[in-house]
């Protein structure tokens, strides 16, 4: 798969300014004192990729004060793609990257994804490295992965706790740090069919959602039918297209004879013409009338719609008021619970329930408060109340039509009246009684039509929706049993890589770590060494960082893997390892790059000076110094 490499950077401000050395393949190594600019140049290469860089955030106490003082500043990346050099660059607080390409083309892209930004920088990196940009989902959750989440096994960071293996996510949380999306990172980068898998998985949820939102539409709908046709008979589509054919072929030939009536010279002038008025009034009152049925069975839809919306809302505060329930009143679900009988447990501080080490700070961020429940529950309800709202007020709009509808009827009722009685003065010498039933039967004719046409738009309605269901179910399980199909595939193709995986890695432990004598991962990818016994502080550092040199091991010896082939590594030793421990770690390179991949992969390793390998000297880029820092202010 593609690979990248970091080629040069560059940081400029109206105060302040930097240019990194050209940076090789293989290892690169920029040595310096403690808070000389090490950690700067990770973050600021981190923050031009689209990252959210902690020590550049506003809000955050240890921002990095010459960067926060200085203006008009942005960060500036020489980017190589496998064969082509892109220029990245990006403003300071700002949310938008622009890319230069090979032949002189920009491109601006924003770096977070919005209802109006559907296309963002993360899934043009992506796509430039053959990694699909998936959807996943966690119940009623979904989010799609982004560059950031991958960086979380390339880009090395000085994490708190060195035990955590991944880098911190940019805005930590239940969906973000989950084990789902762990396990994700980890498939996309090594299994090269978990990135079809995860992408079918993201269009088989897609067509569930789709399918149980037309379904409750088209149960709501039948509903509605069922209780407006209460006394009419229930026949489909067809039937009654037939029927509306055979009542307008019955109303056109009432028409003719009724207008061969009319034509006789029959009423005086003066009351002639005032029966043509009121017979001009009838047709216009009918025309309105039919009108008004149509604008009604169209509220009628809407109704319908705004119910489904609110059904949903409804169970959504249902399954949150459970929630809230189980968490104050049952305490199913805390921190000291035991996940399989749901009793207490007495657990020492510093231990999980299982009687692993964890961080107490971290260890209860996967369970809501209280009032982080209510404050979800009050945002639903607020929904709801919204939609009661609109539901209040088109049944408003319904009442006003179907008053219309009414009012039409009496009017209609009344000129009727009114000409039979002109017509009953008159001194006509033809049959005035043959005029009345043929006007009364046209009447009811264009009524009877009025109520088919609108008994068939409602039912062609419900024959969309049906037909949609059909679809929506067929589109669904065609896609469910390839995810299915895939998902086996992929699981035995994952099955091969964590051999590998285990056996590279359990090699580079034995080589860093001296009385480690065996190394694997568990179900969630997670190391365990010498089958979960407690290893020593500064243990964590060889733990952690031969889990980034196997990832980078397995994708220079199977091309298939979509690991870029690139490691950013931030001064490891901050977690107290000894030197000589360290050296042994970094040594571990030699061991995982074949000779023939020598310059098919890039580590840009941030270190203490003299941190590494005397055989390394020869790949020092830069040395910071206390004279001689990251920042230099710019010459004026």
């Amino acid at each position: 798969m593609a690979r990248i490499a970091i080629r040069k950077l560059k940081y400029s401000g109206e105060l302040f300014e930097y240019e990194s050395p050209t940076f090789d393949d293989g290892i690169n190594i920029i040595e310096g004192e403690n808070g000389t600019g090490k950690s700067t140049f990770a973050e600021l290469l981190y923050y031009c990729l689209g990252g959210t860089a902690e020590m550049l955030q506003p809000d955050r106490p240890h921002r990095h004060k010459e960067i926060f003082s200085d203006s008009n500043n942005y960060v500036e990346l020489l980017l190589q793609i496998e064969v082509d050099h892109y220029l990245i660059s990006r403003y300071l607080r700002s949310n938008d990257i622009t890319i230069r390409y090979p032949d002189g083309r920009l491109e601006i892209l924003p770096v977070h994804r919005s209802r109006d930004n559907k296309h963002i920088f993360s899934d043009w990196f992506l796509e430039k490295l053959g990694i699909q940009t998936i959807e996943l989902n966690m119940g009623s959750l979904k989010w799609k992965l982004n560059l950031t989440d991958i960086f979380r096994l390339l880009y090395h960071d000085q994490a708190p706790n060195p035990m955590d293996i991944y880098k911190t996510p940019d805005r930590e949380g239940f969906v973000t740090d989950s084990t789902v999306m762990r396990k994700a990172i980890f498939e996309v980068l090594l299994g090269k069919s978990f990135n079809e898998y995860y992408s079918l998985l993201g269009e088989m949820r897609s067509a569930e959602n789709e399918k149980s939102k037309v379904k409750g539409a088209v149960e709501l709908y039948r509903q509605m039918l069922s209780e407006l046709q209460k006394e009419k008979e229930d026949v489909n589509i067809t039937f009654l297209r037939k029927e509306l054919t055979d009542k307008n072929a019955q109303l056109e030939k009432l028409e003719t004879f009724l207008e061969s009536i009319n034509s006789t010279p029959s009423l005086p002038n003066e009351s002639q013409t005032q029966v043509e008025l009121l017979k001009a009034s009838l047709l216009d009152l009918d025309i309105k009338e039919s009108q008004s049925k149509r604008k009604e069975a169209d509220l009628l839809d809407e109704i319908i719609k705004h119910r489904k919306v609110q059904s949903d809302l409804i169970i959504e505060v249902t399954q949150i008021k459970k929630m809230v329930y189980t968490h104050n009143e049952l305490s199913l679900f805390s921190a000291d619970t035991c996940p399989y009988c749901l009793r207490e447990v007495e657990r020492a501080k510093g231990k999980c329930v299982c009687g692993s080490d964890i961080d107490e700070s971290q260890y209860e961020r996967f369970f809501y408060s209280s009032v982080e429940y209510i404050e979800i529950l009050k945002s639903k309800q607020k929904s709801v109340d919204t939609v009661n709202m609109a539901i209040d007020a088109t049944q408003l709009d319904l009442k006003n039509v179907r008053d219309d509808i009414s009012r039409f009827i009496q009017r209609e009722q009344e000129i009727k009246t009114q000409i039979e009685k002109r017509v009953n003065e008159s001194d006509r010498i033809f049959n005035v009684q043959s005029t009345k039933e043929v006007g009364d039967k046209i009447a009811s004719l264009r009524k009877e039509i009025a109520d088919i046409e609108q008994q068939i738009s409602l039912e062609s309605k419900r024959q969309d929706l049906e037909d949609k269901l059909s679809l929506t179910e067929t589109v669904y399980t065609t896609l469910s049993k390839k995810v299915e199909k895939l998902y086996a595939e992929s699981n035995l193709e994952m099955d091969e890589r964590i051999k590998e995986f285990n056996k590279t890695y359990s090699m580079l432990m034995q080589k860093s770590v001296i009385d480690c004598r065996r190394a694997y991962l568990d179900s969630s990818y997670m190391p365990v060494i010498n089958d979960g016994e407690y290893r020593e502080a500064s243990a964590a550092v060889p733990r952690r960082l031969m889990y980034f040199f196997t990832l980078l091991h397995l994708s220079l010896v199977n091309s298939s893997i979509s690991f870029p082939r690139f490691l950013l590594i931030d001064t490891p030793e901050t977690s107290g390892i000894d030197k000589e421990r360290l050296l042994k770690s970094f040594e571990c390179i030699s061991e995982i790059v074949p000779q023939n991949k020598a310059n098919d992969f890039q580590i840009i390793l941030l270190t203490g000076i003299g941190k590494y390998p005397e055989r390394y000297l020869e790949r020092v880029k830069q040395t910071l110094t206390e004279h001689d820092r990251l920042l230099k202010e710019v010459k004026r």
